[in-house]
Formats: C-alpha cells, sequence, structure tokens
C-alpha cells in the first residue's frame, strides 16, 4: 500500500510539472510515466479518436485476431468497450466482447496495432499518459511498453493515408511522437468509463432489426404493384422462406404480411410454373415457400403451385440418372451432374408435400434421394470429419447452404421414420458444423454480400432452430445466443447488418435483400429468449412464447400476464410448444385463458391439447363457452391424461364460428395419489387399448383402439375401503360390471359394488413389472379379453391364467405406470417362513448374483428381496451357506426396507471348509430385533472380515417364529480375575483377563456381561445360559470394553493375557444395593465372529467389602474405614470393626 501511495505522489509531481511549465512544447521528449489519475482499474471505457471522432472497435470476430481500427460512434456497442487492468506500469487494454487485447505486430513507425490473445508479454502493455492542458486537455497518448529500434517511444495514432483516415475502418498503427501540432490530433485519445451493456439478446432488439429490415427492403415494385423483398428468383425465395420461418415461431403479423406480398410480386414476374428456370434448385426454393405457406395460411393455390413445380422437377431432373440423385442443372453447357445445393432443397420440398397432401409417394422419393445422396461421395460418414457434407463431386467445399439443407432433410426424415441412421447424420452435421464453420461460436462463413453466397447463412438457420428444439438440444442454444448478440452489435446506425454478421456493418448499405436476411434469419429462429430451452410445465407458458403455429396471430393484448397473446385463431390453427418438462411424476390438470366474443349465441369452441402434433394422443380437451367480448377473459382449469417427462404439445383450435378464441397462456398441475389424471388401459393380449365402444353412445369396454385419444381414457378412483372405480372420459360414467353377461360398461353415475374392482400388481418393484390384473368386487372374477369378436373386456376369468387377464396403465406419451391404489396380487409375494432362495434376488450391488447361490459377497456388496411377507412375529433366521475360510469369513447385516438405519439382525458365517466352497452348512441366527407381522424387503449387506475377500457363498435362508439362543461355549483364556472397591470414587470393579487368541482365531473384542439375580427379596432366577452376547433377559446387559479399561497392570498369572477392569459406580448407597447379589461373565469375539466366555461368577459389593476389610487388604486407612462404615454397617449394623493393616488389596475368586 505504502508502494502504492507513493506511485500516485510521483504522478502528482509529474501532473503538477506539466501544468505549471508553460514552455514544455508540443513534441518535445519527456520521459512519460503509466497514468492512473482519472482511470479505474478494471473499469471498461470507451476510446476515441480526438481526430476523426471514430472509436476503437472490434470489428471482426471471425478469427484468432482483427486489425486494430476505429469505427464511428453511431452504432456504439459493447464491441467498443474495453477494459483497462493495471499491470505493472502499464495497462492491458481488452476488448469487452471478444477477450482480445491490443498489441504491437511490430515496433517501428508505420506498424499496424491489432487485437489478439494477450501473452503478458510488453506487446500487450500501453502507458496512459494524460493530457492536462490545453485543447485536448482530459485527453491520453497511448504509448507502447516497446521502443523502437532507435530506443525512441511509439505512439498509437491513426493511420495518415487521406483516403483512409476518416473512414470507419481506419487503422491504429504505431509512430513516434508527433512533431507538429496539425499532426498531433490523429496521437490523442478521449479515454471516458462506460460500463459495458447488457449482453442479452431480446425479442426486442429483434423486432427492431427486423422494422429495420423492413423500412430498408420493403417497397414497392411500380412493374407490379406489389409492396416486395426484392426480385429474382432463387435468392429472393430465400428471403421469403425467413419470413415464413419468422412467422411460424413467431405468430407475428409482419413477417406473414411480408411473404405474402413479396410471393404475390414473385408469382407476377416469374408466374406459376417454372419451367423455363434451367436450376432445379431454384424451382426447389420457391417449392418450399410455396408448400410452407400453405401450411401456415391454408390457401390451396399455394399447395398447386409447389405440387405441380416440384413434380415438373423432379421429373426433369431425374430422368436418364440410375444414381437416384437430381441433375443440378438443365442450362446449356452445365453438363448432367448433381450436387448438393439440389438434393438438399429437393427431399425437403418432397418431405413437406408428404405432410401437406397426405401423399406417401412424397415421403418415398424423399428418403430414396436423400439414402442416394448420403450414401455417395458427397457426404463423409465416418470418421473425425463426420457430418462433412462436399458441394459436388471433387469439391469438398463446406458451405451454410448444403450443411443446412442436409441437416434439414435428415431432421425431417427421422421424424417421419425414426431411422436412427437419419438421427445420427443429424447430430454429426450440427457438430460438424459448428466445428468447421465457427471460431469461437460464431458463424465466420460466408463472407461476401454478392452473389449466390451471400444468402446463405439463412438457411443454416432454419434448420439448426429445428434440430436443437425438435431434437431438445439446449447444448447448441449459445450458438444462436452468441451469434444473435454479436450480429445485433455489428449492425450499423440504421440497424441493418450484412450477411458477414461478425464483421460491422458499413453506413453505406450497398447490398441487398438476400445478404441483410442472413441475421433477420437467424434473429427469426431463435429457439428461445429464455436461459433453457426446456419449459417448467408447473409455471406459466405465455400462448405467444410459441414454437410452432399455424394461422393465427401473436399481438398485443389488455388484460392478459404478459402484455400479449394470441389472437386471429380460426378453426383448425395451432400453435405448439416444445420440451415442456413435465418431470417424472407428471401433470394432472391444466389451466389456461381466454377470452371469446360473442359471434355466434350458445355456440362454443373447442381447445384440445395433443402431444406431439396436431392429431397426436389427446392430453385434455375444453369446451370453451363465448366470453362476452374479445376482453374478457376467463380462467378454465380441466383433468389431463397424465404425461410425464419432455414433451412437445400441441393446442388445436376448432369451432363452427368465425374464430374461435383469444389465448393468454396455460400451465399445468403435478399429479398427486388422490388425483393422478386420465390414464390409457391397455391388454397385454390383444396389445390395444380399452376404450368405449362407440363413444357415448355405447360405453361397452373393447381392448381394440390402437389411438390414445378421448375414448380410451379413464381415471382411477380410490375408494374408502381399498377398491378402486373407474371413470370413462368421453361419457363421464363409471364402468359397471353387468351381471348378464359379465361386460363392462362405462354407464352409471354412482359407485356401488358393480363399479369397485381391485388392481393386482404382480410386483411390488414396478421397476421389475407394470402389469397387473383387474378383479370385479361383484363377482370376484378377474378381467380378461374376449379374443372373439370386437375383444370385449369381460369379467370372467377364476384366475390369472395368462395374458388375456393381464393388463398395464400407460400415460398419454406411452410410459408404463402403475397407478395408486393397487394392491400386490399373492403370487407377488415372498413367504418370509419358507425356503427363499438367495440367488433370487430383486436388486442388486455389485457382482454378488450366480445362477443357483449367492455368492461373490465383496465388501459393502447388497442383495435385496421384495415383498417378503411375515404373517408372523419372526425371532430368528436360518441360513444355508458355505465359507471357504482361506479367503472367507465375515458377518451378514440383514436391514429392513432400507439401508439406512440399523440393523435387524448381525451374523457371522464362519469357516465350512478351509479350501473349499462346497461344504454347505444350515445354522439358525437370533435376531436382534424381532420382526412383526408385515410386508418388507429384507436387504443382505456383506461385511468380509480384515484380510479376507468374501464373507460366503449363500444358497437360501428362511425365517423362525422361534428365539435361537447361541450355545455358549466356554474357554480358560477369558477369566474374571477377582473384584475390587474403590473408596475414592465409590463403587465397585471386576477385573477380567483374555489371551491374545483363543482356539486359534484372533480376538477382536471383549468385555463383562452383568447379570443382577437378586435384589431387595425378589428373586430373578438368571441361568447361565442367560449370561450371553445379546441375551433375551432383560436383567442381563454386556458392555464392551474400551481402551480406558485396559490396564497395564499384571493382575494373573498369564504374561501374554491383556487385563481389563470396569467399575461400577455405587447408585443408592442403600443395603439393598450392596446386597445385591450379581452374576459377571467375562467374553471374548473372536475373528470369525464368534464368541467365547469364562465361567460364570456371583458376587455382592457387602461380599466384596467383607473379605478386603477382614483381610485388611485396603491400601489406606481412610479406605479400609470406608468399607465399614459405608458398606458393612449399612448391611450389617452389627458388623464388628478390624484394625488396619496393611496388605493386599485384592480378593481372589472360588
Amino acid at each position: 500500500m505504502n508502494k502504492f501511495k507513493k506511485f500516485i505522489s510521483l504522478l502528482l509531481v509529474a501532473t503538477m510539472i506539466v501544468t505549471f511549465c508553460p514552455n514544455v512544447s508540443i513534441g518535445q521528449s519527456v520521459e512519460v510515466k503509466a497514468a492512473t489519475s482519472g482511470i479505474t482499474n478494471g473499469a471498461t471505457y470507451t476510446i476515441v479518436s480526438a481526430y476523426n471522432g471514430k472509436a476503437i472497435t472490434q470489428t471482426d470476430l471471425s478469427t484468432f485476431y482483427a486489425n486494430c481500427v476505429v469505427w464511428n460512434t453511431d452504432a456504439m456497442s459493447n464491441l467498443a468497450r474495453w477494459t483497462l487492468k493495471e499491470t505493472g506500469d502499464y495497462y492491458n487494454i481488452t476488448n469487452a466482447v471478444s477477450g482480445k487485447s491490443i498489441k504491437i505486430t511490430g515496433k517501428n513507425n508505420g506498424d499496424n496495432m491489432d487485437l489478439n490473445g494477450n501473452d503478458n508479454s510488453d506487446n500487450y502493455r500501453w502507458k496512459l499518459v494524460p493530457i492536462t492542458s490545453g485543447t485536448y486537455a482530459g485527453c491520453y497518448y497511448i504509448v507502447s511498453a516497446v521502443k523502437n529500434d532507435s530506443g525512441e517511444e511509439e505512439y498509437a495514432e491513426i493511420i495518415s493515408d487521406d483516403d483512409k483516415k476518416d473512414t470507419d475502418g481506419a487503422q491504429v498503427r504505431l509512430w513516434t511522437k508527433a512533431k507538429s501540432v496539425d499532426y498531433e490530433p490523429r496521437q490523442i485519445w478521449r479515454i471516458q468509463k462506460s460500463d459495458v451493456e447488457d449482453a442479452t439478446f431480446t425479442e426486442a432488439m429483434a423486432d427492431k432489426a427486423l422494422e429495420a429490415f423492413k423500412n430498408k427492403y420493403y417497397v414497392k415494385n411500380s412493374t407490379t404493384g406489389y409492396n416486395s423483398l426484392g426480385g429474382g428468383f432463387w435468392g429472393i425465395a430465400e428471403v421469403m422462406e425467413a419470413m415464413l420461418d419468422g412467422y411460424e415461431t413467431t405468430g407475428k403479423s409482419i413477417y406473414k404480411e411480408m411473404f405474402q406480398n413479396t410471393y404475390k410480386d414473385f408469382i407476377a414476374r416469374n408466374g406459376d410454373y417454372w419451367s423455363n428456370n434451367d436450376f432445379n434448385d431454384d424451382i426447389a426454393w420457391a417449392v418450399l415457400d410455396s408448400v410452407r405457406a400453405y401450411l401456415l395460411f391454408g390457401d390451396q393455390s399455394y399447395l398447386d403451385i409447389a405440387k405441380k413445380n416440384w413434380d415438373f422437377m423432379y421429373k426433369r431432373g431425374t430422368e436418364g440418372r440410375t444414381d437416384g440423385l437430381i441433375r443440378w442443372s438443365h442450362e446449356s453447357g452445365r453438363g448432367d451432374g448433381t450436387t448438393s445445393c439440389i438434393n438438399g432443397p429437393a427431399t425437403v420440398g418432397a418431405c413437406y408435400l408428404a405432410i401437406a397432401t397426405g401423399d406417401e409417394s412424397y415421403y418415398t422419393k424423399a428418403k430414396s434421394v436423400f439414402d442416394a445422396w448420403r450414401n455417395s461421395s458427397l457426404y463423409v460418414r465416418e470418421g473425425d470429419d463426420a457430418g462433412h457434407v462436399w458441394d459436388s463431386p471433387g469439391n469438398n467445399w463446406r458451405s451454410t447452404y448444403n450443411q443446412g439443407t442436409f441437416l434439414g432433410a435428415a431432421i425431417m426424415l427421422y421424424e417421419k421414420y425414426g431411422t436412427q441412421q437419419y438421427y445420427d447424420d443429424a447430430c454429426n452435421v450440427m457438430a460438424n458444423t459448428v466445428k468447421g464453420l465457427c471460431y469461437n461460436n460464431i458463424l465466420k462463413e460466408e463472407n461476401t454480400n454478392s452473389g449466390d453466397l451471400s444468402g446463405m447463412r439463412g438457411i443454416l438457420m432454419r434448420y439448426m432452430r429445428k434440430f436443437i428444439v425438435d431434437f431438445n438440444k439446449g447444448e447448441y442454444l449459445s450458438f444462436f445466443k452468441d451469434n444473435a448478440k454479436v450480429a445485433w452489435m455489428n449492425s450499423n446506425s440504421k440497424g441493418i447488418m450484412q450477411c458477414s454478421w461478425q464483421k460491422k456493418a458499413a453506413e453505406d448499405t450497398t447490398w441487398d435483400s438476400f445478404a441483410a436476411y442472413n441475421a433477420i434469419s437467424l434473429m427469426a429462429n431463435i429457439p428461445t429468449y429464455a436461459d433453457s430451452l426446456e419449459r417448467d410445465a408447473y409455471s406459466n407458458i405465455e400462448a405467444e412464447d410459441l414454437d410452432y403455429c399455424k394461422g393465427l396471430i401473436s399481438e398485443n393484448s389488455s388484460g392478459t400476464s404478459g402484455g400479449r397473446s394470441l389472437g386471429g385463431v380460426m378453426n383448425g390453427n395451432y400453435a405448439a410448444y416444445y420440451n415442456i418438462d413435465f418431470g417424472d411424476a407428471g401433470a394432472s390438470k391444466l389451466t389456461f385463458k381466454y377470452s371469446r366474443s360473442t359471434e355466434k349465441e350458445g355456440a362454443n369452441g373447442t381447445i384440445e391439447f395433443r402431444l406431439g402434433s396436431t392429431t397426436g394422443p389427446l392430453i385434455a380437451k375444453a369446451s370453451i363457452e363465448n366470453t362476452g367480448t374479445w376482453q374478457n377473459w376467463k380462467e378454465v382449469t380441466i383433468d389431463t391424461a397424465r404425461i410425464t417427462g419432455v414433451q412437445n404439445v400441441y393446442v388445436v383450435f376448432k369451432a363452427d364460428t368465425t374464430h374461435v378464441c383469444n389465448f393468454d397462456y396455460f400451465k399445468f398441475a403435478k399429479a398427486t395419489n388422490d388425483d393422478q389424471g386420465y390414464f390409457f388401459l391397455k391388454s397385454d393380449s390383444s396389445n390395444q387399448y380399452a376404450k368405449c365402444k362407440n363413444g357415448s353412445s355405447d360405453t361397452t369396454i373393447v381392448a381394440s383402439s390402437d389411438k390414445r385419444d378421448e375414448g380410451e381414457q379413464f381415471k382411477i378412483i380410490k375408494n374408502s375401503d381399498g377398491t378402486v372405480s373407474f371413470k370413462s372420459l368421453i361419457s363421464g360414467k363409471y364402468i359397471c360390471m353387468v351381471s348378464e353377461g359379465s361386460y363392462l360398461t362405462a354407464s352409471t353415475s354412482a359407485i356401488y359394488n358393480g363399479e369397485k374392482f381391485v388392481i393386482e400388481r404382480y410386483a411390488s418393484d414396478t421397476s421389475k413389472s407394470k402389469q397387473f390384473a383387474i378383479k370385479s368386487i361383484a363377482n370376484g372374477k378377474y378381467l380378461a379379453v374376449d379374443p372373439s369378436g370386437d375383444k370385449a373386456i369381460l369379467s370372467t376369468s377364476d384366475s390369472i391364467g395368462g395374458s388375456w387377464e393381464t393388463f398395464h396403465m400407460e400415460t398419454v406419451n406411452g410410459e408404463w405406470i402403475v397407478p395408486d391404489g393397487t394392491i400386490l396380487v399373492d403370487s407377488a409375494y415372498k413367504d418370509a417362513f419358507s425356503k427363499i432362495e438367495a440367488e433370487k434376488t430383486d436388486d442388486f450391488n455389485g457382482t454378488i448374483n450366480y445362477d443357483t447361490y449367492l455368492g461373490n459377497t465383496n465388501d459393502g456388496e447388497w442383495a435385496r428381496y421384495d415383498s417378503v411377507r411375515f404373517t408372523k412375529t419372526a425371532k430368528s433366521i436360518i441360513m444355508r451357506y458355505s465359507v471357504r475360510g482361506k479367503i472367507a469369513t465375515g458377518k451378514v447385516s440383514l436391514y429392513l426396507d432400507s439401508l439406512d438405519g440399523t440393523p435387524v439382525g448381525e451374523f457371522y458365517l464362519t469357516e465350512t471348509a478351509e479350501d473349499s466352497w462346497d461344504a454347505y452348512v444350515e445354522k439358525q441366527f437370533a435376531l436382534k430385533t424381532e420382526i412383526s407381522a408385515g410386508v418388507h424387503n429384507v436387504y443382505l449387506k456383506f461385511t468380509p472380515d480384515s484380510g479376507k475377500t468374501y464373507v460366503g457363498n449363500i444358497d437360501y435362508f428362511l425365517f423362525s417364529d422361534e428365539a435361537y439362543v447361541e450355545p455358549t461355549m466356554e474357554s480358560g483364556s477369558i477369566k474374571i480375575e477377582g473384584y475390587q472397591i474403590s473408596a475414592t470414587r465409590k463403587g465397585s470393579r471386576v477385573v477380567g483377563s483374555v489371551e491374545p487368541t483363543i482356539d486359534g482365531k484372533n480376538v477382536v473384542g471383549w468385555g463383562l456381561i452383568y447379570g443382577v439375580n437378586k435384589a431387595g427379596g425378589n428373586t430373578f432366577n438368571i441361568s447361565d445360559d442367560d449370561m450371553r452376547v445379546n441375551s433375551d433377559s432383560k436383567y442381563v446387559a454386556a458392555l464392551d470394553s474400551t481402551s480406558q479399561g485396559t490396564t497395564d497392570t499384571v493382575f494373573g498369572s498369564s504374561d501374554t493375557a491383556t487385563y481389563f477392569v470396569r467399575t461400577t459406580l455405587f447408585g443408592s448407597f442403600t443395603s439393598v444395593e450392596y446386597s445385591a447379589e450379581y452374576k459377571i461373565r467375562a467374553y471374548a469375539k473372536l475373528s470369525d465372529g464368534t464368541y467365547r466366555y469364562s465361567t460364570v461368577k456371583s458376587y455382592s459389593v457387602y461380599d466384596i467389602a467383607d473379605v478386603l476389610y477382614k483381610n485388611v487388604k485396603m491400601n489406606t486407612i481412610t479406605a479400609h474405614e470406608y468399607l465399614y462404615n459405608s458398606i458393612l454397617k449399612v448391611v450389617n449394623p452389627n458388623y464388628a470393626e478390624v484394625d488396619y493393616s496393611w496388605g493386599n488389596d485384592l480378593v481372589g475368586t472360588n
């Protein structure tokens, strides 16, 4: 800090010298220091030339470097903002957008400055020297840290060429300090703080850019009388298609207007049959305009034009060819060759014609052309360059045009056929495009404002958007956000952008709409302005925030949630919303807001919410009544079919009036166990959905539908008695079992026995099986599909004999789901008291599952057995196992329902053979906690002993309702050595000893077992068998010895034993406590998990005190008297006093 203050002081002194010494002339050689006065380290600034008023600006983002130039400030953006960061006595000057820093390319007069990645060398360091007086007071010199070959300082200046120095793009270079006043301003810079603007590209920016584009290029053609975006053929066709993109993805009328009038002008100039055009790709582009216009606006004339021209083009282009590809041109001298530029738009056009006409032959032709194209030399199918589309045979030029159309064709064919190859092709092309045509995610090709290449970028934008939206590829969303941001910043002061939007657009706009539309296509095709591609199903989805639409318009509206709504909505119009995330649980309700002017009294409209397309499975359907006026909004909540995952939702509008409604927003509500939504019941035998036979007119339930629509939807109602009922959406009635014929019909309005059913699922783990059977309460029979006739569902089966009695539920998106309210079928339970084959797990962790046994039981691995039914209390477990002692022994922990918590049992598998897995034994183990009657998932978790790899192999196990007492095995290697009384701590102490090994096994733990046998005149009859670890007696406790209880004192005859003690402090200090009879036993835990015990001893505090006192074994007279006064006389007031003498204090055992 002191150094910094000193530095500031020196600068102030230097400033004062300049201020108060007027004789210092311009150009005089003065040693300058880096200036911090007025400059905030790390802040952003604009750097404007005092000579021409232009700012240093990053005008090119297409490569790793760019020239350092100046540009006018009328279209100022973050590209003209620079972060100034101190680096020693100098500054780095870094662009706020690109992160590139200003550097020198040489060190002498005339050497240019450029923008590059900072390597922390002096080439990137600059002094900022303040000018404190005169005309340019407050300005700065920018001086390089590197001196020239003559040892002089070099200054940043505007180039001196007369034809360049006053223009946008004038180069900034190095020169020594100016000697003349006229020359000097080119070396002087105004450095002003200017905060970085929010770089987020917004919808308002896109609207402003579109308005500027319209103002510049949408003018009346005096010859045709139509307003138009330009003339020509294929170029204007592509401009028109960008207008279709904008309309389809926003619903905004400005796009529709410009398309329709430009199209009229196009037809007026070129006619509606284009056989005189020798270029098949030109025709293909105009066909795309026509067929897409039909799909969006519904005018039959568009389709008629599209169809006749594509048919002509295809016939002409494939005549005489045997390779499946289409000839590019029929112009004289062009030859009969093919190129990617014809096969791409022709394929996409055929796909659209198939959609528009319903004629599958167009899809067949599209597939044939595309397959030939991708399998030709024009496409790289494999390797590092997979996804590279060549221009023509022998020409590997990668263009936005060909990458785009190939991408679009692959997407549309995948969406039709579902062939993985097409999906992979689309992914490869997308990746190859970003890799090969971008720098730092910014598109760098093509770079011209004239000719065919000037309008190719817009094609790619369309299909990149389709790839991102249709395939939910949010990882590419940044491409659009980054490029739109850069294009916006590079627009000129009139808002016009050029083809190469990574470069600054000139004020003198000499290019036509074909070059300018590219950035409009980019902005029109932005997948979303939100941060994420996926939408939250449970938050408002604004109606105008659509992905695709037909017919309607988005407009400003009062009384709406977002200030806009969909209007002009007519019968058959739709809006599509992609990538709505419903989560795993899914939705069951839907709320939407609409208005509907009264165009016809009593006439309602309909809104359908469908999955994936306008004719896809029905999610929900609502009848909408008149609200009086368009400004009178109404919110409605309806039930939906259960829907899960990330889905595309189409909202389809229908009415027999001129308009259907205005639409504001919609959102879903999450399903709950009490409101599960509507499901689709599917028979596993017919592989078809249950439905009302003939809608609401004949509600007999038959399993004969292949659709997921209104008639196939049923809601599950959970009844209080554990049964369920089914309600039909289309009839609004409950399904009833009709006794005569045992058929089902959705025709009753109340729930009685005939409407009650039990759903019996086959597995508790629904990830294993989601199938179930349905039993009627009315007749106790299972529902089955009659294979004959109309496949009626009948309540006639006595048992579940096969797939005819088996069903499953599906969501509207086809996901199998087990609804709440089901019960587990008897056959799915495992009887806890019968053998459970260990290898028949429901789930496991690791590699433990074998065909005939459970093996390879490594540390931490586990096995799960679902739906184990305990019909009575289990107190022990029986297990058949083998243990190869050379590599196995260890503990099995038994858990219920979860591996969290405390195990209900722990048992040790000991060696059954030293070096074989074949020696199986059956052994019973006690449970630590009894298992009450009920159903549980049982877990077995394995922990091998130290130095062992496995626990053991398990054949089977079963539970028992009989308690099991592990036989106690005594050993002379574990002993009770004796007792002590502590006068200071006021308690009794038991001393034990244990040898390090017993029966050839290491001792891993030890402790003492206490039992209260008699107290206060009560006898508890503790047997020696009760004196064990995990005793069932409540009067017995086993206490592990700890390190605090281990002593170095040798109390017995063994020098190898470990001696341990435990002190029990007195509590009541009463005769009852001192005369109580205790049993005591030492135990040792061995490495194989088994226990060994000492013999059982008995003692009382009074007996210990009596021996110690009479034999004068206490080590102080105070302790000796404590025994007499505090214990012996408390029990026996007539106890005879004994004089103290020193002696041993240990009482031996009997």
